[in-house]
């Protein structure tokens, strides 16, 4: 992940809307993707998840691979660390010594 090496297509993130874009708050993914894309209710909208304003975007040039790691991180830790892994070390390629982060 942290090289890119696959295709971006892979993270995209699709939600059905339950309402026109304009009705959604005005900071959401779904107001701004929806809007880009010039969608309305009931239509399947795709996204990718970015550090730009709503965190979400219809280009996946905007993705955020840090939002994307957390996303993997919230959802496998704890089952790894069961199993005697380390997130970051083994699956990420990081270690920290003494605050400093390495990669392998």
């Amino acid at each position: 992940m942290e090289r890119c090496s696959f295709p971006s297509e892979l993270l995209a993130i699709r939600t059905v809307l339950k309402k026109d874009p304009e009705e959604y708050s005005y900071n959401t993914y779904q107001r701004i993707v929806g809007t880009q894309v010039g969608a309305k209710e009931g239509d399947t909208i795709k996204y990718y998840k970015s550090t730009i304003k709503g965190q979400g975007h219809s280009n996946p040039s905007f993705l955020s691979r840090t939002k994307y790691l957390e996303m993997l991180r919230s959802t496998f830790e704890e089952q790894l660390k069961v199993l005697g892994y380390d997130f970051m070390n083994d699956v990420v390629g990081r270690y920290k010594v003494n605050s400093i982060t390495f990669r392998r």
